[in-house]
């Protein structure tokens, strides 16, 4: 008895000792608590999101890296894994942000791992400036310095700069400018010796990242030194109700030679306005005998105009103080203030149909002045010069009255569709029978489209089939095309309504009229080839094609392809027409070239979108 329980106990054992032994013999725990991951030496980039890391897992063991809600699997090699994130892991995140990454072994391997990790992205430098800036001498203290921003919020940084310094020949010259500043800068352009000479600012963005992240941008801008100039002529230019005095080192009219709003030196402005108002007939009037006066605080540049100076003759004098010396003052012709109009709201108040004449009337809306002020368009004698409609977009128009200056506005209509000749449609009942109560389209039409109840809803015109009771109403119309308010945009025609009478029912009905789209079908597209001296000319030729519902252009719409590729990347080829001239004296002996083309083909109701392409068969050409 004891030693058959002896042999009961030793079979378990080595039962036992089984179920912990694998083929090899190795030991192996199921819940694999005595291989955990081990994660270390973590790199991340944050300008191209790529990591990397060394794991103690095999080769082709999947790791899942989880970040911020996002998860991607990557495979271990050779003990370690790299990886780039498919989309920015830090969505929704602004600036820079430490990251806690956690990795995990789909098989194989127990626990995670959690590492920190640092995204600071790249800097990106703004500067308030123009690349190069013209700095004259006597006007140097009123140059705008550059200012420096950066993409970088939640964030520090410093900026390094250097000055370098060149000839006119663009010759660094020896000036050291290891201590100079900004100031240092501008005393030098201000030195009339120094004509000509330039001063490049080389500058670098350093953002303050922690984790020792080096990011940083860099940049120039160059300031070009020029003596003041003498301005000997004024000319003063209207825009939109800013009077701007424009200064040049010679007459405006025979040589314009603008020398900027503050250059050369200091120039100071007093603009004057007449007392009364004069009529503006296009004669020059006499100003020997008209009263002028200042107007206060007008001393620069630039004159905005008020209400008042409507109608009154403007101009401007200066006075410069050239190289230290004032000149005598200098004085502007005159300029007769006008209004005009700055900004149109314009609309059309109804539906057009394409080809019908727009009523001047039902244009609605506001135009606004230089002044700001918001005129009715009634207020105005208004010319459409668009005057039919063919699509839905902002037509032009002339406005005009006897205090604002004719101004072009834009007005938005919407344009419907009409049935033309070739979309009216009719039904007939000479053909087969099919069930009572039944109509059927037998006749595909892209353009048409039908409702059976009464315009709620609406199909396009295919097989199929619906129920129909003598006295039933059934409305046809051309369909919208476009998207609304966007231009090409054509509203739907006013629908043609066709009644289902006693005749009808009983008989297969057929909408007949405008199915072109079927006709396409049979275009044929052949090639032909002809040998001429140096040149293999392949033609192209179209028949059964129906010119009235499509057209193709014959120079554009042909892509040809040499080899797959388009014939116009091709050195050895040249396009005529609807024909390709290739060149063998380019071509390689013996070769064998595939040419072939797509004909594109717009239809004429959609405003010439592609609705077809067909690509020709093959032709082979071999140079011998």
């Amino acid at each position: 008895m004891k030693f058959r329980v002896m042999m009961v106990m030793l079979l378990t054992l080595m039962m036992l000792c089984a179920c912990d032994t694998n083929t090899d013999g190795n030991t192996e725990r199921n819940d694999n608590q005595s291989n955990p991951l081990t994660v270390s030496e973590v790199v991340f980039d944050s300008v191209t999101y790529a990591l990397s890391a060394k794991v103690n897992a095999a080769d082709g063991t999947e790791i899942e890296l989880t970040c911020n809600g996002k998860t991607q699997t990557v495979n271990a090699v050779k003990g370690s894994i790299a990886v780039v994130f498919d989309t920015p892991f830090y969505s929704r995140v602004k600036g820079g942000k430490n990251y806690d990454v956690t990795f995990r072994a789909k098989q194989g391997y127990s626990g995670s791992v959690v590492k920190s990790i640092g995204y600071w992205p790249q800097a990106k430098v703004m500067v308030m400036s123009k690349e190069v800036v013209t700095v004259y001498c006597g006007a140097a203290k009123d140059v705008i310095m550059p200012s420096f921003g950066i993409n970088y919020e939640d964030n520090t940084y410093t900026y390094e700069m250097t000055f370098t310094v060149y000839d006119a020949e663009q010759t660094e010259l020896p000036v050291s400018t290891s201590a100079w500043k900004m100031t240092d800068l501008l005393e030098y352009l201000s030195k009339p010796e120094n004509d000509g000479h330039s001063v490049k600012i080389q500058y670098k963005a350093i953002p303050s990242c922690p984790n020792g992240a080096e990011l940083y941008d860099k940049g120039y801008v160059t300031y070009i030194c020029k003596n003041d100039v003498l301005v000997k002529s004024i000319y003063i230019l209207p825009e939109y109700g800013a009077y701007k005095a424009l200064l040049s080192s010679e007459d405006y009219m025979s040589n314009e030679t603008e020398v900027g709003d503050s250059a050369g030196g200091d120039i100071s402005y007093k603009w004057y306005i007449s007392e009364d108002k004069v009529k503006n007939n296009g004669d020059v009037p006499d100003t020997s005998s008209m009263k002028w006066n200042v107007i206060p605080d007008a001393d620069k540049h630039i004159y905005n105009i008020v209400k008042s100076d409507i109608g009154k003759l403007l101009k401007v004098e200066i006075t410069q103080t050239y190289q230290g010396e004032v000149q005598d003052s200098i004085v502007s012709s005159e300029m007769y203030v006008t209004n005009s109009i700055i900004d149109t709201n314009l609309y059309y108040d109804g539906i057009v149909t394409v080809g019908e004449e727009f009523d001047a009337s039902k244009v609605k809306g506001t135009a606004t002045d230089v002044l700001g002020i918001a005129h009715d368009v009634s207020d105005f004698i208004l010319v459409i010069n668009d005057r039919t409609a063919d699509y839905s977009r902002y037509f032009e128009a002339a406005l005009s009255n006897n205090e604002i200056d004719l101004t072009l506005g834009y007005f938005w209509a919407t344009v419907q569709s009409r049935m033309n000749k070739q979309d009216e449609v009719y039904l007939t009942k000479n053909v087969w029978t099919v069930t009572k109560s039944k109509v059927r389209f037998d006749t595909y039409n892209s353009a048409v489209e039908y409702s059976a109840d009464a315009g709620l809803t609406y199909s396009g015109i295919t097989l199929d089939e619906f129920d129909a009771q003598v006295g039933d109403d059934i409305y046809i119309r051309v369909a919208a095309i476009g998207s609304p308010k966007q231009n090409g945009y054509l509203a739907a025609s006013d629908p043609v309504i066709f009644k289902v009478t006693e005749d009808v029912i009983g008989t297969k009905v057929e909408l007949t009229g405008g199915g072109i789209t079927v006709e396409i079908k049979e275009l044929e597209l052949t090639l032909s080839k002809i040998e001429q001296g140096n040149n293999i000319i392949i033609k192209a030729s179209l028949q059964n094609f129906n010119y009235d519902a499509y057209q193709t252009d014959l120079e554009n719409g042909y892509i040809w392809l040499i080899n797959g590729v388009s014939a116009e990347e091709v050195t050895y080829a040249s396009l005529v027409s609807d024909s390709v001239y290739l060149d063998k004296t380019k071509m390689a002996v013996g070769e064998t070239y595939n040419i072939s083309l797509m004909l594109s083909v717009y239809t004429m109701f959609e405003d010439l979108q592609i609705v077809y392409a067909r690509e020709s068969s093959q032709i082979d050409v071999t140079v011998e």
